[in-house]
């Protein structure tokens, strides 16, 4: 197990793909800071606070995360490389979960450098924090890290399931584009600009559910539940990929 993991890790620390996610990481975070800071130049009643820059990342996380696992893991397929540990006598149980380990990581360093790089942004541009204290913006980023982690570990579940066939980045990005849209409508329900909120019954307690519990919001949501809600949420995620991908990838047919 942990030679496949040391393998998988270091061959995915090497990609260039995930090097090239890693720059559209980085370099999303830049330009998106330059935009803002050019709009309130030219519209100086907008003032560009560190708090805009820290919550940048979240709304385009999802998209990274899974573009990034499924170009990482697709390979793996089209390389040969699971068929070939297969043969040379390592357990399906062993290739999944050190599979679902790199996407874990994929989430990890992600969040990290964007994490890294929304300081350097506020440190360069010497912004001001508005309404947030620091212990805020740090459980914040912690629970955007457990997110990607937990997105991380489904995507990649996603694509080993399906046997890294190119259907998985249409099928993936279904998903993304699905829960960006179920994502702003529950937020627009909830959390409608005028009004009340007019939800009732069944449909009301869904629409809670899917706020608390659905990792996909926690990155487009300021964080305003308790830590234990985004554990559960980000954990549930997490054990229901595992238990599918265990139980598809050990049944699957590999070629």
């Amino acid at each position: 197990m942990f030679r496949i993991l040391y393998s998988d890790t270091r061959k995915m620390i090497y990609d260039r793909s995930f090097h090239t996610c890693l720059l559209i990481n980085i370099f999303y975070q830049f330009f998106s800071v330059l935009v803002l800071k050019l709009t309130n130049i030219l519209y100086p009643r907008i003032i560009l606070y560190a708090d805009d820059v820290a919550f940048n990342f979240g709304s385009f996380s999802i998209f990274l995360i899974f573009a990034s696992t499924l170009i990482t893991t697709a390979s793996d397929y089209s390389d040969g490389c699971i068929r070939n540990k297969i043969i040379s006598g390592a357990s399906r149980t062993s290739i999944y979960l050190s599979g679902a380990t790199c996407g874990l990581l994929h989430g990890v360093i992600h969040s990290m450098a964007a994490c890294i790089t929304s300081i350097l942004c506020n440190l360069i541009f010497s912004l001001k924090w508005n309404t947030y204290t620091v212990q805020e913006i740090s459980d914040y980023w912690l629970i955007i890290t457990l997110s990607c982690m937990a997105l991380g570990v489904f995507s990649t579940t996603l694509i080993i399931v399906l046997g890294g066939h190119k259907s998985s980045y249409v099928i993936g990005l279904s998903i993304v584009i699905a829960m960006k849209i179920l994502s702003l409508d529950v937020l627009d329900k909830l959390y409608p600009e005028e009004g009340k909120c007019t939800l009732t019954g069944l449909k009301l307690d869904l629409y809670q559910f899917i706020e608390k519990y659905v990792p996909f919001l926690y990155t487009i949501v300021r964080p305003h539940f308790g830590f234990s809600t985004y554990m559960l949420g980000a954990g549930g995620l997490i054990i229901i990929s595992l238990i599918l991908g265990l139980v598809i990838f050990n049944r699957k047919e590999i070629r």
